[in-house]
């Protein structure tokens, strides 16, 4: 999502399903629209409080300039299942799950604190970011094996009863992670 003046907020997804939960979650009857040339949908809308959340943890600044936020580690897997929804490929081969690829454009370092709390809470592998430079933005790239894609998926999934009753998960990738 980003945020602008006024405490009006945009939410920003490829995956409709997505824009929808962030609907449904703050109870709002807005409309979700269609990017005409992009495969990403929107919602806008107002709230203040919210608003100042979200700049107050630095995720209402644009990604180039996000921070990895504070997070309790009640709260990690959450966050962590959010971001992979968000943001990551995954991968199947033959209907077997092989690997989750992970991009955040102009971002290294939120890539780099991102990693730090997968070391630390689903116990991965260091991996090191991966960057392309084209010539008006770079790209960059987390890329997990199978190994440690499974323990990804086992703690970002650790609370399944409730986030299957909650619907706080995206499908199509939970049912190509576990594959």
């Amino acid at each position: 999502g980003l945020l602008y003046d006024n405490g009006r907020i945009i939410f920003r997804s490829r995956h409709k399903e997505l824009v929808e939960m962030v609907r449904r979650e703050l109870d709002s009857g807005h409309t979700i629209a269609k990017h005409p040339k992009k495969n990403s949908y929107w919602i806008e809308f107002r709230n203040s409080i919210l608003y100042s959340k979200l700049e107050e943890s630095g995720l209402g600044k644009p990604k180039a300039e996000r921070i990895f936020p504070e997070i309790p580690e009640e709260y990690m897997r959450h966050f962590v299942r959010g971001f992979i929804d968000a943001s990551a490929n995954a991968e199947s081969v033959d209907g077997v799950f092989v690997g989750i690829d992970i991009s955040f454009a102009q971002n290294r370092a939120f890539l780099e604190s991102f990693n730090a709390a997968l070391v630390k809470y689903a116990d991965t592998g260091d991996k090191i970011v991966q960057t392309t430079r084209f010539p008006y933005y770079e790209a960059n790239k987390l890329a997990y094996k199978r190994q440690d894609s499974l323990k990804i998926r086992d703690f970002i999934y650790r609370d399944l009863d409730l986030i299957l009753e909650e619907g706080l998960y995206l499908p199509s990738l939970r049912d190509i992670l576990c594959s």
